[in-house]
């Protein structure tokens, strides 16, 4: 992508880390800064989180990378921000996707019932749709692309189902789908204490 991926170290310090707001600042200070580094500006980058954890004195930051107002799906920058200090920086912020076109000719509607007849339960009765258009950054042969789809999103109760679909927002064309609720099968045994006072403990299958 032409930018660092991930840098760490001793730590950089930072204007003022008195609240989310000041992180947001001190770290839009940092990538003003360090423009060549990050790849693109602040106008790009849209703060999802800034979290903090007392027990460490750490700061967890999150920006979201934006196009024209679009997501680019996966991109972005994070941080981290140990005792005052900045020690760990990521970029995925894909400055390639400046100037792609982000105008679809495929509206959301006639996305999301491509989504449902190419998906993998095509029969299946669909509840609560959404879709939004992002840019869904690609590898080919020719290097990294991107295309401008939309997302959507669909529940099913038979398959079980919270289906996310990338539908591409020109072609129609079904680019990924996947499901966010996970499946499991096996069995889960855990080691506990014995109903007596003694201290034993047993391993035995959980319900």
């Amino acid at each position: 992508t032409g930018t660092a991926h991930r840098a760490w170290g001793p730590g950089i310090e930072l204007e003022d880390l008195s609240s989310p707001a000041a992180v947001e600042t001190s770290m839009r200070n940092f990538i003003e800064r360090n423009q060549l580094l990050i790849g693109v500006d602040n106008a790009d980058l849209q703060l999802r989180n800034a979290g903090y954890m007392p027990k460490t004195d750490t700061w967890y930051v999150q920006f979201d990378r934006f196009e024209n107002g679009i997501p680019v799906i996966g991109g972005g920058v994070t941080a981290r921000i140990r005792f005052g200090k900045h020690i760990l920086l990521g970029v995925d912020t894909y400055p390639q996707a400046s100037g792609v076109g982000t105008t679809p000719e495929l509206g959301s509607r006639g996305a999301t019932q491509q989504a449902m007849i190419q998906g993998p339960a095509p029969e299946a009765n669909h509840t609560d749709h959404s879709a939004t258009l992002a840019l869904l950054p690609q590898e080919g042969h020719f290097g990294l692309g991107f295309r401008l789809v939309w997302e959507v999103r669909i529940a099913t109760s038979e398959p079980v189902g919270k289906w996310v679909s990338h539908v591409d927002a020109f072609t129609g064309e079904l680019v990924n789908v996947y499901n966010e609720v996970r499946f499991f099968e096996g069995q889960i045994t855990g080691t506990h204490d014995l109903r007596t006072v003694n201290g034993d403990t047993e391993t035995s299958v959980l319900i």
